[in-house]
């Protein structure tokens, strides 16, 4: 029987060929995503450990209590290790100048994690001997200061030791609001900086030993360290927690692709039960003369099982190894983001490869099997009986429910999984429903067809006398070209983005912390150098108390899915409020309305992503913290941003009165006319305005330029994909058809 099914697959080679490559194009793009994502998953936890120069973190706004360090004392083990750092933003005295800067006081074990690069090299051992201090790049740059300089940090004189060129827990960020000075915590008192009201973090840092597991060691860190210190002002977050925001981003791109993978497994699997079904209605009178020849029902069962079986695990097998080698191609692009990103082959990929690839080709075509097998060998000649109910049950729950699985691995969470499977099958219903209005219509076409010509008039009958086969093709077209318009809807928005990045007028420049003093001259002394008009724009911090009068509190499970951790942290963080009388050009309300000038309503506009992200909508009330005054506001209107633009854009904005006379500073972008007016720009700010800071965004455009780039290339890829799974499926099956 084995040498008899070989014969067979031998003989019905190109059929064999076409019901795999159906399964693996499907199953390769979704196991490329899988090796994708592996890799990726790896990359940010390295990083995040990096990001928080450690492995669990405990913060607070007040000093540390004895009963606060021997919990950390308590955390303590064999191989781990502990440090200390405080930070806080001051004014920093540079000759007869002062600018901001934010300071870091660190331990001589400093970074845990990651590494501080310096120039000269040497790290933190350049503070040894106390009165030193590091300084980050910028602040070099824009004050002409260099090693053995002096600068003045509240009472106390530093002497500069070195320039900071990587600091690793600084954040994916690519610019900050204040260049970094570094200090030792030994020195700290000395600068009599933090007395009363001054806003202060304290840090402490624990790094676990190099034989734990990480990921189970820092839950279990953290989970103790919150039931020791369950004080509402101690935050404890591990090194899982670190860049939430760029985890969950990366997460939703993924479900994004998964989505389409999927989909595109799922046309695969509809052009393999077709295929599979042409296939054993061509062998009913094989099956028939091998019951005549003595072969008992489980024989040819087994033998016909076998060979569908193995056109859907070659199918598996393919699609594993192209997947894999897709991810590692994708992979090398990593290194010109700045990232190093392994793609090595992933068993469990391949693994689930195999077992998709066996449950669909089991699954749909299992119950055809066992009805072309169990007739009588004199019935050979007879129209094929109808499957077994039970069996074709099983086999499309066997189907489906590989598929669910394969979404819920990639999801991360419940609510997300459920939302892919919805998402998938509400699609396939849909199309599925346009298939067969799409063939009714053929067949009432056909009745009035008189007047067609012959070679239209062969082919809507043809569609009509063979529904299944038509469905499926129209399933197939329909669902390849559904996913080139989802491709071609994301890839515009990515070509909106990337012309706004690519502006000629696009800002290269920034400016933090102009006082409202200072307003006047830093506008005309941008106008100088600018090549447009500054766009200045004030800014206002505060926090959010409350949403239509219930507290906001950040929910700390970890069982929560992206969406609610990423509600929470949106809902908890502290805000950069704005007022504005007009909307930006960079902006259009998409719901409500924006108010008049003039307006004294107490109302806001909120940014589209940020009210869907963070469970806000039009009408409710906001109920923020500026200065410790409450302010109240109604949300009025729902604005698009261009964040692309590099304006001065924000997530609310205030109606003026609100805010006009709360504590301030503005911030502006713009575009120099030429390197030479940057930096004759920066040595004007710094004789005037010593107190603003400027922001050289060049690189960060650079890098941003080169993302959406790649993204758009991806896409672009990914639209001539899924209509090459429709048009292979469509095709094989005009091929075969006729013989069916």
């Amino acid at each position: 029987m084995i040498r008899l099914g070989l014969r067979l697959a031998a003989r019905q080679w190109g059929r064999f060929l076409f019901f795999s490559s159906c399964l693996a194009m499907g199953a390769g793009f979704l196991i490329s995503v899988s090796h994708l994502l592996v890799a990726v998953d790896r990359a940010v936890a390295v990083r995040a450990r990096e990001l928080l120069a450690g492995d669990v973190e405990v913060r607070s706004a007040r000093p540390f209590t004895a009963k606060e360090r021997a919990a950390f004392a308590a955390a303590l083990g064999p191989g781990r290790r502990s440090a200390e750092h405080t930070t806080f933003s001051s004014m920093l005295g540079v000759r007869d100048d002062a600018v901001l800067v934010s300071v870091k006081a660190v331990d001589a074990v400093y970074p845990l994690r990651g590494a501080l690069v310096t120039e000269p090299p040497g790290g933190v051992a350049l503070l040894a001997g106390g009165g030193k201090a590091l300084i980050e790049r910028s602040l070099a740059l824009q004050r002409g200061l260099k090693a053995g300089d002096r600068v003045k940090l509240g009472g106390r004189l530093f002497a500069v030791a070195g320039v900071i060129a990587s600091e690793p827990d600084r954040g994916f960020a690519a610019f900050a609001f204040a260049p970094r000075l570094m200090i030792a915590n030994a020195d700290l008192p000395g600068a009599q900086l933090l007395g009363l009201g001054a806003r202060v973090r304290r840090a402490w840092t624990l790094a676990l030993a190099d034989a734990e597991d990480p990921a189970r060691a820092a839950r279990a860190a953290k989970a103790a360290l919150e039931a020791a210190l369950p004080e509402p002002h101690i935050g404890v977050a591990s090194y899982m927690d670190g860049e939430e925001g760029v985890r969950d981003g990366l997460r939703r791109a993924t479900l994004f692709f998964t989505l389409l993978a999927l989909s595109a497994l799922l046309l695969g699997a509809a052009g393999l039960r077709a295929g599979l079904t042409l296939f054993l209605d061509a062998q009913a009178d094989t099956m028939g003369l091998l019951r005549c020849l003595g072969a008992s029902t489980a024989e040819v069962e087994r033998l016909f099982g076998g060979l569908c079986l193995g056109a859907g695990l070659l199918g598996g097998a393919a699609g594993g190894v192209a997947g894999w080698a897709v991810a590692a191609f994708a992979g090398s692009f990593a290194p010109r983001l700045g990232v190093q990103l392994a793609v090595p082959p992933d068993p469990v990929s391949f693994l689930e490869g195999l077992v998709l690839a066996a449950a669909l080709s089991w699954g749909l075509s299992a119950a055809r099997v066992r009805a072309l097998a169990s007739r009588a060998p004199l019935d050979a000649l007879r129209a094929p009986p109808a499957p077994p109910a039970r069996l074709v049950a099983a086999g499309w729950t066997a189907a489906l429910l590989v598929l669910c699985a394969a979404a819920w691995r990639r999801a991360g969470s419940g609510e997300e999984a459920v939302k892919l499977v919805l998402a998938l099958a509400g699609g396939a219903l849909a199309v599925e429903l346009l298939s067969r209005v799409g063939l009714r219509l053929a067949g009432w076409a056909l009745r009035r067809a008189s007047a067609l010509p012959m070679p239209a008039r062969h082919g809507l009958r043809r569609l009509v006398r063979r529904p299944g086969p038509s469905r499926v093709m129209l399933f197939t077209l329909a669902g390849g070209f559904a996913l080139l318009g989802a491709v071609g809807t994301a890839r515009e928005g990515l070509a909106r983005t990337l012309t706004a990045a690519n502006a000629p007028d696009a800002p290269d420049l920034f400016l933090v912390d102009v006082q409202p003093s200072q307003l006047e001259r830093a506008k005309a002394l941008t106008a100088a150098r600018a090549a447009g008009e500054a766009d200045f724009s004030p800014l206002v911090r505060a926090r959010l108390l409350a949403i239509d009068g219930v507290r906001v509190r950040r929910d700390r499970t970890e069982r929560a899915g992206a969406e609610a951790r990423e509600r929470g942290r949106l809902r908890a963080r502290e805000y950069n409020l704005t007022y504005a009388a007009a909307l930006k050009p960079s902006e259009r309300v998409v719901a409500g309305t924006f108010w008049e000038p003039g307006e004294t309503a107490a109302l806001a506009s909120v940014e589209k992503g940020f009210l869907e992200r963070a469970g806000l909508r039009l009408g409710a009330r906001l109920t923020f913290d500026v200065s410790g005054r409450e302010l109240e506001a109604v949300v009025s209107s729902v604005r698009e941003v261009e964040w692309a633009s590099m304006r001065p854009n924000f997530f609310v904005t205030l109606t003026p009165p609100l805010l006009s006379a709360a504590p301030q500073t503005y911030i502006a972008s713009f575009r120099a006319r030429s390197p030479e007016d940057a930096a004759a720009l920066r040595a004007e700010l710094s004789a005037s305005l010593p107190n603003v800071s400027v922001i050289d965004a060049d690189g960060f455009m650079t890098r941003m330029q080169e993302v959406l780039g790649l993204l758009l290339a991806a896409t672009g890829a990914l639209a001539l994909f899924c209509v090459g799974v429709g048009a292979l499926v469509t095709a094989g099956l005009v091929l075969w058809l006729p013989f069916a």
